[in-house]
């Protein structure tokens, strides 16, 4: 008689990463939380003269006063007003807190992994790197956004 026994799964298999998931249009966009400093509904942003487009303008948050950068312009998409929906995500990255001003928070997700896809070589290649990887979540794509590159370009 032979026993057979599951190997155990590997490190990369088993590991999970939680996203922050939103929308910029008809894109579903995650950032991994541990990025995440929080995620406020203030949107009192005031606009900077002579600001690159994709400076959505500076906030004051409790005192700290924050760029925020408008993904739907980073994403070379058209702006739209400021919504109820509309939020400002606070992300931590390149050693600064910055806003990224998204369309609607949806959720938080764990995702694996191992299910992750990188990106299609046949995207543009600056966009390619903002990519860190691709998941299918029900019957959408989500892509998760790597931060610290999206912020580096501004």
């Amino acid at each position: 008689m032979s026993t057979i026994i599951d190997e155990p799964a590997t490190q990369a298999e088993s590991e999970e990463k939680e996203v922050i998931v939103f929308r910029i249009g008809d894109l579903k966009i995650g950032i991994d939380i541990d990025c995440v400093r929080e995620i406020n509904g203030n949107l009192a942003i005031a606009s900077v003269p002579i600001a690159p487009s994709h400076v959505r303008g500076v906030t004051n948050l409790r005192g700290e006063v924050l760029t925020v950068l408008d993904l739907r312009r980073i994403l070379n998409m058209e702006p739209i007003e400021v919504t109820q929906e509309s939020a400002n995500i606070v992300v931590q990255a390149n050693g600064e807190a910055v806003g990224l001003l998204v369309d609607r928070v949806e959720d938080v997700l764990k995702l694996r992994d191992a299910d992750a896809q990188p990106p299609t070589s046949n995207v543009d290649r600056i966009a390619s790197e903002l990519f860190e990887s691709v998941y299918q979540v029900d019957k959408e794509l989500l892509i998760v956004l790597n931060v610290e590159e999206t912020v580096a370009r501004t």
